[in-house]
Formats: structure tokens, sequence, C-alpha cells
């Protein structure tokens, strides 16, 4: 395949020979700058080319890739949640309470001469009675109801039980970089030794700018860092 600027990689991709490229893997390894690719490296499927142009080897596709495998992992994780603790905490507890009133039930009505088979029958009525087998539904419906208000939202939940777990939450922590934010710097002034200078001109911000922008996009061009373009133009 050719990986070129402005191309999405379609798989996991061993770079061949050329000049190298700079691809933007910040989605999937929250890398803030673009990383240079050379003959031998591998471009991750789901990353961005975003300079230069070269011809790759795929070498892995689907779940095999390094964003496959990911996935898969994510997927393979079945912790039980702390509302499903609490729901099966309630259960079992439920459950004993209901084994020894049933017990206490079983030998009151022996000793008053019922019949085995009478007292067996109506133990097991009042134990089925007592098992609390619709409270995990009840609890299932009324978080899907909670999910439905939150589609309107545009919330995806992917777990239900995720709903009352994040209603417990204190702190969130995330990756920002290439997810919450867009990973592009914006120039806003200059300030040289806390000062801010009077003869600098926003102008020449805009053409340091647009003169590191244009040496990484222009296929062929030289692979710098982005910075040095910026601070050597002003």
């Amino acid at each position: 395949v050719k990986l070129a600027l402005g191309g999405c990689v379609p798989a996991d991709c061993m770079v061949l020979d050329g000049k190298p490229i700079q691809v933007d893997q910040s989605a999937m390894t929250g890398e803030s700058l673009p990383v240079t690719m050379r003959k031998g490296d591998t471009a991750k499927m789901g990353s961005n080319v975003v300079a230069g142009e070269i011809d790759a080897c795929v070498v892995a596709t689907g779940s095999e890739t390094f964003f496959g495998k990911t996935a898969a992992m994510i997927n393979s994780v079945e912790e039980e949640g702390h509302f499903q603790k609490i729901i099966w905490s309630i259960t079992l507890f439920l459950l004993a309470v209901s084994f020894l009133l049933v017990a206490f039930i079983m030998a009151v009505m022996l000793i008053d001469g019922s019949t085995f088979l009478e007292t067996l029958s109506i133990c097991v009525v009042l134990l089925v009675a007592s098992i609390p087998i619709a409270m995990q539904v009840v609890c299932t419906s009324t978080m899907a109801l909670g999910s439905h208000a939150l589609a309107k939202k545009n919330a995806i939940v992917s777990r239900l039980a995720a709903i009352e777990e994040i209603a417990g939450m204190d702190m969130l922590c995330s990756d920002k970089t290439g997810t919450l934010t867009a990973n592009e710097m914006v120039f806003a002034r200059c300030c040289i030794q806390g000062k801010d200078p009077g003869d600098f001109r926003k102008s020449q911000g805009a053409e340091a700018v647009a003169a590191a922008r244009s040496a990484l996009t222009t296929p062929g061009s030289a692979m710098h860092d982005p910075m040095k373009l910026f601070f050597t133009s002003l």
C-alpha cells in the first residue's frame, strides 16, 4: 500500500524504502507530536499520515492489528461492577433469611402434626415466593431507561452498570491529546522574559506558523521539529 499525506493507515504496515514519513498516532498512543517512520518501522492502523509519502507492506489486519488487539483486551474485561455487587449481596441476604424462615416454619408444622408432604409443598411455595427473582429485571429495566435518556443527549452507554458507577464518581482522568483536543497549537502572543515586545507584529507570528505548517505538509520536505521552524521564522 502507499501511505501519503492526509491518508489513514488501513492496517498495521511496515514502512519500506523511501524518504521518512510522519504519522500522527495521538489517537492510538497519546503521543502529542507526529512520529517519524523510516524503513522497518510499523505504522499502526487508524493513525494518519501528516507528512511525506512512501510504500509500505501490510503485516497485520483486523483483530491482529494493534488497534484490534487493544479492542479485544477492552472487551475481554468482565470485572463485576459496584452495582452488581450490591444486587448480589442483597440477593444472598434475602435468600439466607428465606431459608432460615422456611426451615423454622417446616419445624413448627412437623411438630404440630402436619404430614411431611404437606409441609414440604407449603415450604417450597414460600421459598419460591421469597426469592427476589424480579430484582435483576427491574434494575436492568430502570438503567435501560436511563441509557435511553442519555442517548438523547448524545451519550453512548456501552454497559448499563456504568450509569450507576459514573454517578458516584469523584474524579475522571482522561488522556486529552488527540481525543478531547485536536493536537494543534495556536499562536496567541509573544512574550520574551516576561515582557511583551512592543515592536513585535502579529503578522510575524502568522508567517512563522505558516512556515512551520508548510514544512510539515509539503511532500518531500525535510523533516524538522515544527517548534524549531516556528521560532527560526520569527
